[in-house]
């Protein structure tokens, strides 16, 4: 039995990474002793992802009191091209001060034999801790976002600061990422050696879809990361001529009141589905008969992994975090971004059971191996 501790952004919101931390600590939690250590305010309890009594739950709040921290997190946002352009040292004093590694360190030195970070600025702070304690525990940098997302997105993450990232994170034991393309990536690009283990599946049921409703489904966070903008376009397309299809998005956002005025706009506001947020996400999934991802960039889509699961063909752009999918024939991918494409893909699962069902037999088929107790056996703890 190890000790395992785990530092995550949070547990108490709404987003892939929160269930899959949740999913990963539940299944530790069979055979070793777990800690999360989460930065939500200890006001959020909201628990929507049915983390086990066996895990205890602590909090890391290194910015809290910090007004120094505090206002050059704003400037990320605010003047991007101050922090991510001319001084990336201010980056680190936003998110990896030396002060936070410390208090990181405090919390698990002599307490834990694996610990785990799950984003690029808690990967650095491990990554400092450890270089100050030497060996003492296993430390893994088990990374969410994909190496687009992190390295070359303009003002996003360590958009021009891959050193900050590189310098620290080479003091861990092991670096996860998602898929294989981010791996030789990492490799080639960074000169940082990784381990590829893929998402677990968030449930298992024996009920599949019935594939005949006319109903498209999708739901995440309504950002322009995750493409609802170039979805609406594509179904507008498809819509001329396929009068009988609706949509459902299910989510909320920063985006929803653009992405409903542009659907007015697109005149398909009749026919797309705006519903919120929705907890039970599978009884979406099973009434619906094909899964729609447009996303910009993905790490591994817990969505799309949740639609396999419930026998549903999956549609998406050509993104690296869909090299999995595409390997195992569980999605139908086009040229990135192309809407055009994209509608035409729409239309041809439409307009074939046959081709829905076959595309979801593949689907579940990938989803099975995905289950947790098979992907924790990849981990090293």
């Amino acid at each position: 039995m190890s000790r395992i501790a785990i530092f995550t952004n949070s547990i108490y919101s709404l987003g892939g990474e929160q269930r899959v931390v949740c999913i990963m600590a539940n299944e530790f939690a069979k055979v070793h002793d777990v800690t999360v250590y989460t930065m939500d305010s200890p006001e959020k309890t909201e628990d929507y992802y049915g983390l086990t009594s066996k895990v205890a739950v602590e909090h890391y709040l290194p910015y809290q009191g910090d007004r120094v921290s505090f206002c050059l997190r704003a400037l990320t946002h605010l003047v991007p091209i101050m922090v991510y352009d001319w001084w990336p040292e201010l980056l680190e004093r936003a998110y990896c001060y030396d002060k936070y590694a410390n208090e990181m360190l405090e919390m698990i030195e002599g307490k834990y034999d694996v610990v785990i970070a799950t984003a690029w600025q808690l990967s650095i702070l491990l990554g400092k801790a450890r270089k100050k304690t030497g060996t003492k525990f296993y430390a893994i940098g088990w990374e969410h976002s994909s190496y687009e997302a992190y390295f070359e997105t303009k003002y996003f993450y360590l958009y021009k600061h891959k050193e900050l990232f590189v310098n620290n994170v080479k003091n861990l034991s092991e670096i996860i990422v998602l898929n294989e393309d981010y791996s030789e990536k990492y490799r080639k690009n960074l000169g940082l050696a990784t381990k590829v283990i893929y998402n677990p599946i968030s449930f298992w049921n024996d009920e599949k879809a019935k594939l005949y409703n006319k109903q498209f489904i999708t739901y995440g966070r309504l950002d322009k990361c995750k493409g609802y903008d170039l979805l609406l376009e594509a179904f507008a397309i498809f819509s001329k001529n396929e009068k009988e299809w609706i949509l459902k998005i299910a989510g909320t956002g920063k985006q929803e009141r653009s992405l409903k005025k542009k659907a007015r706009k697109l005149g398909v506001q009749n026919r797309v589905l705006f519903v919120g947020y929705e907890r039970n996400v599978r009884k979406l999934l099973l009434e619906s008969s094909a899964f729609l991802l447009t996303s910009r960039f993905e790490g591994f889509p817990m969505c799309a992994i949740e639609a396999c699961e419930a026998g549903l063909p999956v549609i998406a752009f050509d993104i690296p975090a869909m090299i999995p999918f595409k390997t195992h024939e569980a999605a139908n991918v086009v040229e990135c971004f192309d809407v055009e494409a994209y509608s035409k893909e729409m239309k041809r699962i439409a307009n074939s059971y046959t081709m829905r069902y076959t595309m979801g037999k593949k689907a579940l088929n990938f989803a099975e191996q995905l289950k947790a107790n098979e992907i924790v056996k990849n981990w090293s703890v």
